[in-house]
Parts: C-alpha cells; structure tokens; sequence
C-alpha cells in the first residue's frame, strides 16, 4: 500500500499575455474593463492524499504450475496538457482525483521438461484517461491473455501471444469535442436550424466535423479487440543469430459510436474504421564480447498501416505508419 500527498498552487499562465495583447491591440476601454473584472490571474491551491494499494494471491498445486489473483487500486491527479494542472482542474474537486481499479486472475506452467511455459490471464479494469483541458472519459475494459513460449535449446526460441479487449467509454467527467464522422462523410452547414436538413449524418458540424460529447457510452476508439504477435529466434552460431516478428490487428473504430452529441441530440452512428493490419519484421544480430550489432528490417512487406494517435479525439486522430525501413544498431554491456 502507498500513500502519496500532492499540493497543487497553480496560476493562469496567460494572464500576462492578455494584458500585453489588450495594450497594444484592444479598443479603447477593453484593457481597463479587463482588469476591472480580473484585477490578477486567477489561481487555486489544491491538497489531496491518493491512496494505492494492491494485493495478490498466488497458489502452487505443483512446482510447475500455478494460479494467482491480483487486485489493485490506484488514485493519481489529473493531468492537462503539457503535464501540469489547470487552476479549473484544481478547483473542480469531484473531477480532481482520478481512480483505476485492477482485478486479475491467471495461470502459469511448465510443460515438456521446462521447454514449453504457458500463461493465460483473465481480467477486468475501470480507469479515467485524460482529455484535453483537463476533464477525462471513464472507461471500462475487459479481456484476456493467452501466451506459449517454446525454448528446446539455447539456439533457438519461438512466442505466440494471443489477446482480446473489449474496451468501452462509459462517461464523460467533462464535455469535450472530437470529430464525430469521417471527413469525406461531414457537410458544411449554413445555419444551425437547418442543419439537420443538409447534414443527414445527423450532426451539429459547421465546417469543422466536431460533435460536443457529453452522454451515452461506446467502443472505445483506436482500441483493437483481437491482437496476434508471434517471435521467433534462432543462433546460426553461438555469436549470430536471427530474428523474426510479426503482429496481427483486427478492426477498430475511430469515433464514438453509440455517444450522445449534445448540441444535436443525435446518437453518433457512424465512424471511420481501420480494418485489419499486420506488421513483419526480420533481424540478424552478432554478439562480439561485450558488443552486440544488429541490423533490423522493419515492416518488411512494407503495409501501409494507421494508428491512432491519441484516439480519445475520435476520427481526427489518425495517421499513416512508418513505411519499411532499416536499422543498424551497436550496443555495449558493462
């Protein structure tokens, strides 16, 4: 268990920024009205304890085998952009301390005279991830992992590891925009009240394609539910070897299917997708004395492959993986 005391002082950092802008640029009477209003930069002083703790069970009905339970708690402050804390976010005490709870149960062995080893593990998890401006989505995510590492001998080793998450949004501590369509989907609209009229997507999105977020729940975005990885490696010699990698991802969305737009009502229904993808890479490394050289081929069938950024901002947050590439690396063990 851990107990950890934060203190937060903190200051709006534009406040000075403002004044000097008001003074060169204003009209007449907007400077004098401004300070008028905010005679100094507004401020806040914040105190918490977070409280973290974790527990486990572990259980050996053989000296090869064994079953575990673990449990943990977490609390951490918010964190805004840049990774300080935004005097909103110190003075909003409900939203101030951020929770993530861990339950999970798994097994491991040993299997073939301790050259097959085998892990599966099973678990639930509730954690806040952070948006900009300092609010933060609730999500809830289960799944399970399943891993089998084969080593006969000291040449050659192989891994396979298989996992599914279902990973969902739940809430939203603070509304917040993110691009609720695909681009080529959204349409320019001239007026709120026809909007729904010329936009049969059904959304509030004036040029911009962005929908305020507040209500309902979905699949969390850029979050793939099934991924493959295998490895294999193998010394020609006792100093050279390769390698081989790849990894397999099944489709995920970009937005937030099933959240409520709050300025149109509308449920979004609509996302871009990435759809499956997979990633091979190859290695030779040479170990000589302390040094170890290698030369790796990344995403050697050269695919063209999408991420997500940061895809808690819906179909905004993509962009295109590196292209194959090559790596020539050195380096020394003391």
């Amino acid at each position: 268990a851990r107990i950890d005391y934060i203190n937060v002082e903190t200051e709006d950092p534009m406040y000075d920024d403002i004044i000097a802008f008001f003074s060169q640029y204003g009209a007449a009477g907007t400077l004098d009205a401004f300070v008028a209003n905010n005679p100094e930069a507004d401020s806040e002083n914040h105190s918490e304890f977070l409280y973290n703790y974790n527990t486990s069970l572990v259980y050996k009905p053989t000296n090869k085998t064994s079953f575990y339970v673990t449990a943990n708690y977490a609390e951490s402050p918010p964190v805004g952009l840049g990774g300080g804390i935004s005097v909103s976010q110190a003075r909003n005490e409900a939203a101030f301390v951020r929770e993530s709870t861990l339950l999970e149960a798994g097994y491991k062995g040993s299997f073939l005279d301790d050259t097959l080893f085998a892990n599966f593990t099973v678990y639930t998890q509730e954690r806040s991830d952070p948006i900009q401006g300092g609010g933060s989505i609730d999500t809830e995510a289960e799944g399970f992992e399943f891993e089998l590492n084969y080593q006969p001998n000291d040449r050659f080793y192989a891994t396979f590891g298989y996992s599914y998450t279902n990973a969902e949004s739940v809430s939203l501590v603070e509304s917040f925009i993110a691009d609720g369509v695909p681009f080529d989907e959204s349409f320019v609209v001239d007026t709120v009240d026809n909007f729904v009229d010329l936009n049969p997507t059904g959304f509030h999105s004036p040029a911009f394609n962005n929908v305020f977020i507040l209500e309902g729940s979905s699949q969390s975005p850029g979050v793939p539910e099934e991924l493959f990885n295998f490895l294999v490696s193998y010394k020609l010699t006792d100093t050279t070897g390769v390698t081989a990698s790849a990894v397999v991802t099944s489709p995920m969305n970009l937005g937030y299917v099933g959240a409520l737009d709050t300025l149109s009502g509308v449920a979004i229904s609509n996302s871009a997708e990435i759809g499956w993808q997979h990633t091979f890479d190859v290695g030779l490394f040479h170990d000589y004395n302390n040094w170890e050289f290698r030369f790796n081929i990344l995403n050697v069938t050269d695919e063209e492959n999408f991420g997500a950024v940061n895809a808690i901002y819906g179909n905004a947050s993509v962009f295109i993986e590196l292209p194959r590439r090559y790596e020539l690396s050195a380096s020394y063990k003391f």
